[in-house]
C-alpha cells in the first residue's frame, strides 16, 4: 500500500536482531553532526498559506529570524499552482487505500 510504513513485530529482542540482520547493512552510515550554521533551510508555502492565523505567521517569522541569526541560509519557497491539487490527490489515495484494507476487494 502506498501510504503504509514498515513496522517490525517480534516476540523478543533476539527476533528483532534476526530481522534487523536481514534488513540492515553491516556497514554503518558515516554521520556528521548537524549544525545550523551554513545549513540551507526552505520555508515552503503551500496553497493553504493564506489561511494561517497570526500565531503561525509570528512563529514562521520568528523561526526564520532565529535560524538566520545562527548562520542558516533560509529561503522562502512557494509551490507552483499545480500543487493545489495535492489535497484532492491525497484524499483519493487514502480512499483507495481504505477500500483495499476494509472492503476486502
Amino acid at each position: 500500500m502506498t501510504c503504509d510504513t514498515l513496522g517490525l513485530y517480534a516476540r523478543s529482542v533476539a527476533d528483532l536482531e534476526l530481522l534487523s540482520s536481514q534488513l540492515l547493512d553491516d556497514e554503518p552510515v558515516a554521520s556528521t553532526p548537524f549544525t545550523i550554521s551554513d545549513s540551507k533551510i526552505a520555508f515552503v508555502k503551500t496553497h493553504v498559506w493564506p489561511k494561517p492565523g497570526p500565531g503561525l505567521e509570528n512563529s514562521w517569522e520568528k523561526a526564520k529570524t532565529l535560524l538566520e541569526a545562527n548562520g542558516a541560509k533560509v529561503e522562502e519557497v512557494e509551490l507552483p499552482k499545480d500543487f493545489e491539487s495535492i489535497t484532492k490527490w491525497h484524499t483519493n489515495v487514502l480512499a483507495g487505500e481504505g477500500r483495499t484494507s476494509f472492503l476486502g476487494s
